[in-house]
């Protein structure tokens, strides 16, 4: 089975892995916090825009869920890098599609469907 992403308004979205995993998630405030916390607040955007701060960020904001949903969480650099590369690479179509996820809410509530490769 090949990975899936499902991306839901307001920042939420779900990858399902190749087996059956499903990982979730929110690009919201709390992870963009974290990600500055720890990486400075200046030049954010540019930062987003390299690999180790969409891995970075993509992991906060699936540990933001985790949190909120009081469930462990023991992801890591590794995890998120495996989970991009079921969708395809750095810059497969699913992987695109997560990283602007964030900016596209109105794209995402038109379209509400499961996006596969």
């Amino acid at each position: 089975m090949a990975a899936k992403l499902n991306l839901s308004p307001r920042g939420i979205f779900d990858i399902t892995l190749e087996d059956g995993t499903v990982i979730s998630g929110k690009f919201g405030t709390w992870a963009l916090k974290k990600f500055s916390d720890n990486n400075g607040n200046e030049e954010i955007s540019k930062k987003l825009q390299t690999v180790p701060g969409f891995i970075d960020y993509l992991l906060y904001a699936v540990e933001y869920l985790s949190r909120k949903n009081k469930t462990a969480f023991s992801y890591t650099d590794i995890d998120a890098c495996d989970w991009i590369d079921q969708l395809g690479g750095l810059n497969g179509a699913l992987t695109v599609k997560l990283m602007t996820h964030n900016s596209s809410d109105a794209e995402v509530e038109e379209e509400k469907k499961t996006l596969a490769e």
